[in-house]
């Protein structure tokens, strides 16, 4: 949703979060040289791991205003790798196809583009790669796997994806239906170049998706972070042809991913309907897809939902280095980090691409109304000569301030409010404003001037919600909130918990005598203590009056 109109500059506890990614990925692992070759590549993902990287590295040195130090170097090993026709690892076999090469590959496209979209070189490169490597691939999607009982069951699968089994001439990957992360990279590069000759490709790659059992009901379950990534490319085609099926296969589908792939703190499965580690790089297109769902439908619900996966399933994936690593996924009530403390062969890199969705989103100009759906720590400087800094306390209060530092206009003002938001009141020079409260947001009119105020405040309760996946249906289970903020015991307690008992105190959450905490926020912890710690997220509940 990126409006040309405004330039926004992320300040405070974002900005903090994304200068750290950014200094990890300054570390050995993603330096030219050394990224994308033995240790720093995953084997059988040519182009993956270094793809990765400079789109990470890209977009944050946008978002930061800071030139990466490694950048124009990593562009320049890797196409000092690639093969001759183009792309990275061996030519590809028609006969045994490398389904990896795809997705990986797909990262690298996207990288590129991010890196420079209007250098005629790298754009000729990437039309390179799509002539060569994903426009003949379009005779053999017929061989893929697509129908009910054809997939293989799944033989290993690890953090790492590994190629798995074979099936007409495809070798598929443990990452099963890895391929469809290909329709984000080729949508974008045909949105950004103008191949319109990739439409059959990607209408077809789209339909072959939408018509597949994702969710294993019938056969083995999909990669949800493949899953979640083809359906943002599913959108793109949506938004490039119009055509209806593709934006509703998009709606069904993120309905199906909250029943059978997202943990109970909006994270998700590695795999639909198996609960074995969330992994940031799918918590991040999860949030993406999100944002994206709302951005083209405005229905509320995808907001409050965006706003949830943001600040309890992608926060707590980012570690005190500033990458991002794998969590448990509270199938028996914790949360845990697991033996994947830090995914840095790809989550640590998505990460660098998370941290700057909220940047694109964060405010909006029609003309008349100024559209703000997030929150967070930012200036903005809007066409025309005005300058608004805006600070809030979320997510633990309900607090945000707009500050006019120059320019003026008459505008009306559209800020979200979260669902469990209660008492909402809008002052601005320390007197109250009217405002109307309808499609989540607040709406009020004012005269804006330098100097002028404007204070959006409201009440966070602490609340208990029925666990919203299949894995715990009709267990009587429920998550512990304040406002948007899932919270965990460390000592943990199955007995039933009356809301009534919780309070805050000094900034810090209570039960009884027992601290409980966010999660939000574990990067500011010490390596040591975030693996030894574990939190209890899954409740019962007092029955009332007792």
């Amino acid at each position: 949703m990126n409006d040309a109109r405004i330039k926004t500059t992320v300040e405070g506890e974002l900005r903090a979060r994304a200068i750290k990614n950014f200094a990890r990925l300054h570390d050995a692992p993603y330096r030219p040289g050394a990224v994308g070759l033995r240790p720093y590549c995953s084997e059988g993902w040519p182009g993956d791991w270094e793809g990765r990287a400079l789109l990470a590295l890209s977009l944050l040195s946008k978002q930061l205003g800071v030139q990466s130090a490694f950048a124009d170097g990593i562009v320049s090993w890797i196409k000092s790798i690639c093969n001759a026709q183009g792309y990275r690892g061996e030519i590809i076999d028609w006969e045994n196809i490398n389904e990896q090469f795809f997705p990986s590959h797909s990262w690298l496209m996207r990288g590129l583009l991010e890196y420079a979209p209007d250098d005629a070189e790298i754009r000729g490169w990437v039309g390179k790669i799509l002539d060569n490597l994903y426009l003949p691939m379009a005779k053999y999607l017929e061989n893929y796997p697509q129908r009910e009982g054809e997939r293989p069951p799944l033989r290993q699968g690890g953090a790492q994806g590994a190629l798995d089994n074979r099936f007409r001439g495809w070798l598929l990957s443990s990452d099963i239906g890895c391929l469809f992360i290909s329709l984000d990279g080729i949508s974008e590069a045909c949105e950004r170049l103008g191949r319109e000759d990739l439409l059959p490709l990607l209408r077809r790659m789209a339909d072959i998706f939408i018509r597949v059992d994702h969710t294993g009901k019938d056969g083995a379950p999909l990669q949800t972070h493949a899953c979640l990534s083809g359906m943002r490319g599913i959108l793109r085609v949506y938004r490039l042809t119009g055509d209806k099926r593709y934006l509703e296969a998009a709606r069904q589908f993120f309905a199906d991913y909250m029943r059978y792939g997202m943990s109970e703190y909006y994270a998700n499965f590695d795999w639909f309907r198996t609960p074995s580690w969330s992994e940031p790089c799918g918590v991040i297109d999860s949030y993406m897809l999100a944002m994206e769902l709302w951005d083209i439908t405005r229905e509320r619900r995808y907001l409050d939902i965006a706003t949830l996966i943001w600040y309890n399933g992608v926060l707590m994936g980012q570690r005190p280095n500033g990458g991002f690593g794998c969590d448990s996924c509270a199938e028996d009530g914790w949360v845990r980090t697991t033996d994947f403390y830090e995914a840095f062969w790809c989550c640590t890199m998505r990460g660098g691409e998370g941290l700057g969705i909220p940047q694109r989103y964060a405010m909006s100009w029609d003309g008349e109304d100024l559209l703000i759906p997030l929150h967070m720590d930012a200036l903005f400087e809007i066409e025309g000569g005005l300058r608004i800094r805006e600070r809030t306390r979320m997510p633990r209060e309900g607090a945000v301030e707009f500050e006019v530092l120059s320019g003026q206009k008459e505008a009306r003002l559209r800020v979200f409010i979260p669902e469990c938001a209660k008492n909402l009141r809008v002052e601005m020079d320390g007197s109250a404003l009217a405002f109307s409260h309808e499609d989540g947001f607040a709406s009020f009119q004012c005269a804006l001037r330098a100097g002028s105020r404007i204070r959006v405040l409201w009440d966070f309760c602490f609340h208990m919600e029925p666990t919203v996946g299949d894995l715990h249906a009709g267990a009587g289970l429920y998550t512990l909130r304040h406002g948007v903020l899932i919270l965990g015991a460390r000592k943990g307690t199955m007995a039933p918990l009356d809301p009534e008992r919780l309070r805050m105190q000094d900034g810090a959450y209570f039960y009884g005598q027992e601290e409980l905490e966010p999660l939000f926020d574990r990067y500011l912890k010490s390596d040591e203590r975030l693996k030894a710690e574990a939190h209890q997220i899954l409740f019962r509940k007092a029955p009332e009056g007792k």
